[in-house]
């Protein structure tokens, strides 16, 4: 059985790659789908800042697209949004960017996300 933090990272892996393979790109979002993702995965989270200045924030290396590394970026800073007030304690709904439990994985699985 999986433990909660190896479910979130296997969850981040997935929600990351259902969003980059949109335009088939295993390593990249763009900016579109960064936009679909933030609006559909953490849409309490874009009141403060809109998808194309996280986009413009997220894009260090300034390819036009979001790797994963710089996806963890946006999740860190969410993360740490919600961390510091305990009053911004969000539901499992609204940030299952990082809570959703990936159905079906098991302990081999986990991690194993290889290139589609």
């Amino acid at each position: 059985m999986l433990t909660d933090l190896e479910s979130a990272i296997n969850s981040l892996i997935d929600v990351y790659h259902n969003y980059s393979l949109l335009k088939g790109n295993y390593h990249a979002v763009y900016r579109d789908d960064l936009k679909r993702l933030l609006e559909t995965e953490c849409p309490k989270f874009l009141k403060k800042k809109d998808a194309d200045t996280w986009f413009k924030e997220l894009d260090i290396n300034q390819d036009g697209g979001i790797n994963f590394e710089e996806f963890l970026v946006l999740v860190i800073k969410l993360t740490a949004q919600v961390s510091t007030s305990p009053t911004k304690r969000v539901s499992s709904v609204s940030l299952s960017l990082v809570l959703t439990q990936t159905s079906g994985e098991s302990e081999d699985n986990f991690c194993s996300h290889e290139q589609q």
